[in-house]
């Protein structure tokens, strides 16, 4: 909980906060997180899966195909194993190919010894006997590589609509008095081209509220622990001001009498800088 404080008096009249978020290159790169993600997921399903079908529809049915061969190789990272790879089987002129993807887990090294196999009643379902073998391992690994997307994916969806929220909940505010609050400053961690604040209102229980805010921002402290919060007139969401009052449309005298009623004995104030988020 924040120390007791002395909160500033806002000014009596309509204000707007415009809090930046992350800067651009952070969210383009959401974006192309999220993309690559969804990328993943299809490439998965077009290469990966189709194998996996077929294989799992003829396991019980396969046998070795004359006169067959196999090109291609496996990578492994980690554990997991890729394998891409071009079957040839039959003779001419009922000759069958297919190129196969197959991932699993294993810990296996060197080289694989594999045979082509397919059901005599679908010569074109061509495999290999490790495929088979591996069908369980495969299942597994696709099946927990969908998950970890699909987390992925609802991570940076979250992200994304709750920044969305955040500012169409400061939007509400325009026009109507404000209140100040103070915030418990939790946490403060910075990363190339952002900073996570983590703040907590009065009686807010968790762990608190996670800003991401540009690499340069400050917090306007009001206290030790404590930083200058404001919020629309029905409460809930509290949101952190900056150490310049840029994120507020606040006149530079009003800045400045915030500044002197929190540091009088310095009479410190805080001028604006051109182009504020709140003046803008």
């Amino acid at each position: 909980m924040p120390a007791a404080v002395t909160l500033p008096p806002l000014p009596d009249r309509p204000l707007r906060v415009r809090i930046p978020g992350s800067n651009l290159s952070h969210r383009l790169l959401a974006g192309f997180g999220f993309l690559v993600l969804i990328g993943l997921m299809v490439a998965s399903a077009i290469f990966v899966a189709p194998t996996l079908v077929t294989d799992w529809q003829i396991r019980d049915t396969a046998q070795p195909v004359l006169a067959s061969r196999v090109d291609g190789s496996c990578r492994s990272k980690l554990f997991i194993n890729t394998c891409t790879v071009n079957l040839t089987g039959g003779k001419i002129p009922n000759v069958v190919s297919r190129d196969v993807t197959y991932v699993f887990a294993d810990a296996h090294s060197g080289d694989y010894s594999v045979e082509v196999m397919a059901d005599p009643q679908h010569p074109e379902w061509l495999t290999t006997d490790m495929a088979l073998d591996k069908l369980p391992s495969r299942i597994i690994t696709l099946g927990i590589f969908w998950l970890l997307m699909i987390a992925g994916l609802i991570a940076v969806a979250r992200g994304m609509l709750a920044k969305r929220g955040l500012k169409r909940t400061m939007e509400s505010w325009d026009g109507q008095r404000l209140r100040a609050v103070p915030l418990e400053l939790v946490s403060v961690n910075g990363s190339t081209g952002i900073s996570n604040w983590k703040v907590k209102a009065p009686g807010e229980t968790g762990k608190g509220r996670a800003w991401a805010l540009p690499a340069n921002a400050r917090p306007f402290f009001i206290g030790e622990g404590t930083i200058l919060g404001v919020t629309g007139p029905q409460g809930g969401l509290v949101a952190p001001m900056d150490y310049g009052l840029t994120w507020i449309d606040l006149t530079d005298e009003e800045r400045a009498a915030i500044g002197r009623a929190i540091h009088p004995h310095t009479a410190e104030t805080v001028p604006v800088p051109p182009g504020s988020p709140a003046t803008a």
